[in-house]
């Protein structure tokens, strides 16, 4: 039997409907945005994924969800990631598009739960947001930046529970309250009996039971957990702003002059330190030319010079405390680790981005080399295809292992390095704790960002990978935000200056110090990992194959009758 031919009424609707579908998405990703920093309005959280999930779940079809889940991604990840503008405009919208396409991923698998399981579709909705923030982790080359858990950082009851679940555990409550809600919405009915109004609300009341039992686990968590007080350490701030356009058109005799003055400053910074630190923080690339060579091997007169004047620097604070100090510096590795190539494809000398410590004395002791290299800004993904996305000519060389640091050889305490957004990767934080560290250290340089939002954005995910494995971050930024993150993931001491527009974090120099807080606690985040973010893959990636198949056999079942 021929199928009924679609009329000019039809198009208008499916038109409208579409239009509909993806305004609510978009409505939904700009709600997202706003629960993170700068705007900081993290109570929207709570509320802001309901007018998405109503896009997709009531799109015209599966595609149409897709498209409808581009959108609000979009809409989420431009706003949100403007700061990236201020490096590369091209590269900030090629991410929120590779972002937003977990957000269609997303779009499909929830249409495809309300479709086939109604009554139980909000489960499946909060799994498989869950789900696509964990491949966003876990799949090369990986950006897991502002999942919804981390919208609730100074939610610090709630944010306990991450160290069952990680990050995820939160996610998942946020998602589900959002989808409880969407649920009385769809649904409602012609009449409003008790029963059916009930099992409508019953969800929600669930959910929010459930928040509330977590947050007061996480307010008696929070009131048991003990510390011991470890090595004082003392962190720089020198803010120092980089420009992208005077980063690569100053001549030779400018950037090394630069580098000579920043030295200076934080050498002058450092020796205002208490007396009492025992460890020394500078930021990622304060000196940015090899430290882990002897400056006799460097051909280059003006770059010999400048290592020179650092390590000068360097045993002039460490020998005034009687301590090592921390350098974010370059650092050269071995001919047999090969050549990288920039982007003009010439080939150039090996080197990292590296954490070095040098004893009080100046003598090299340990390095570091960033593993997780930020893309678009330390390399190109698909350098062929791609190299026209960044300004930057020169890609850098991964580490390949973990390291961990004592300030002293008779020290019992050992520390983690991460460099820039490496703490944003949980399973790289988890690994250095599972090692044997007894804190963590994060060196990091934002001074490139000239839009809000980042730094604060950083700080957040800061918090909860102290919180997941009960450790202590000790945060060194350039332009900030330079602070000590407790075990709970509270704040306790930061790097803080008046300015005309009141006490600020940012973009102010100085310096703070404080003894880092040891727990002996170890989590089941630590000891286990993503055991919960696996268990939510899982069970989308069930629903979803669940979906897809109904789907498929009510369309070969509605073909066999034409």
């Amino acid at each position: 039997m021929a199928g009924k031919p679609e009329t000019s009424n039809d198009r208008v609707n499916l038109s409208l409907k579409l239009r509909w579908a993806i305004s609510m998405a978009i409505a939904g990703g700009l709600l997202y945005y706003l629960s993170f920093p700068a705007p900081d309005l993290w109570p929207l959280a709570w509320v802001a994924l309901v007018p998405f999930f109503i896009a997709v779940a009531l799109s015209p079809g599966p595609w149409w969800a897709a498209l409808a889940g581009l959108f609000g991604g979009l809409a989420a990840h431009v706003p949100a990631f403007s700061w990236i503008s201020s490096v590369t405009p091209a590269g900030w919208l090629a991410l929120s598009l590779y972002l937003s396409i977990f957000w269609a991923l997303a779009g499909v698998a929830i249409y495809w739960f309300w479709s086939r399981a109604p009554g139980v579709w909000f489960l499946g909705a909060a799994a498989v947001w869950v789900a696509q923030e964990f491949l966003r982790a876990v799949v090369p080359p990986g950006f897991p930046w502002l999942f919804v858990g981390y919208s609730q950082w100074k939610l610090l009851p709630l944010v306990q529970i991450s160290t069952t679940t990680g990050v995820y555990g939160v996610s998942f409550l946020i998602a589900l309250v959002n989808a409880s809600l969407v649920h009385i919405y769809l649904r409602r009915g012609k009449t409003e009996s008790f029963r059916p109004l009930l099992g409508r609300l019953t969800p929600l009341g669930a959910c929010v039971l459930a928040v509330a039992a977590c947050y007061g686990w996480g307010l008696a968590a929070r009131g048991s957990s003990s510390y011991r007080h470890g090595p004082e350490v003392g962190v720089v701030q020198q803010n120092v702003p980089r420009y992208v356009q005077e980063y690569t058109s100053r001549s030779p005799k400018e950037f090394y002059r630069e580098m000579r003055e920043e030295v200076s400053k934080v050498e002058e910074l450092s020796l205002g330190l208490p007396g009492s630190v025992q460890l020394v923080v500078w930021p990622e690339t304060t000196v940015q030319a090899p430290l882990n060579v002897a400056p006799s091997l460097i051909r280059d007169a003006n770059l010999r010079g400048v290592v020179q004047r650092a390590m000068k620097a360097i045993k002039k604070v460490g020998g005034k405390y009687d301590c090592p100090v921390l350098v974010g510096a370059r650092g050269w590795f071995s001919r047999r680790r090969g050549y990288v190539r920039n982007v003009n494809k010439r080939a150039v000398e090996v080197f990292g981005n590296s954490a070095i410590l040098f004893s009080s004395t100046g003598q090299f002791l340990e390095r570091y080399d960033k593993m997780e290299l930020v893309p678009f800004g330390e390399y190109v993904p698909l350098e062929s295809l791609l190299s026209w996305l960044t300004p930057f000519s020169t890609s850098l060389t991964p580490g390949d292992k973990a390291v961990l640091f004592r300030a002293r050889a008779e020290d019992e305490t050992r520390f983690g390095a991460l460099i820039c957004y490496e703490d944003v990767f949980p399973g790289l934080v988890r690994n250095m704790v599972r090692r044997g560290a007894d804190y963590l250290v994060n060196i990091t340089e934002e001074g490139w960002y000239h839009i809000p939002g980042e730094m604060e954005q950083h700080v957040a995910m800061a918090v909860f990978r102290a919180v997941e494995n009960r450790t202590t971050v000790v945060r060194a930024g350039n332009t900030g935000i330079s602070c000590f993150i407790g075990p709970s993931g509270e704040i306790y001491e930061q790097v803080e200056k008046s300015t005309p527009e009141g006490r600020s974090r940012k973009w102010v120099e100085g310096t703070a110090s404080a003894p880092v807080r040891l727990s002996e606690q170890q989590t089941f985040y630590t000891a286990w990992g993503d055991v919960f973010a696996w268990i939510m893959l899982v069970f989308s990636a069930i629903l979803a194959t669940f979906g897809w198949w109904t789907t498929a056999a009510k369309g070969r079942g509605n073909a066999g009758q034409e």
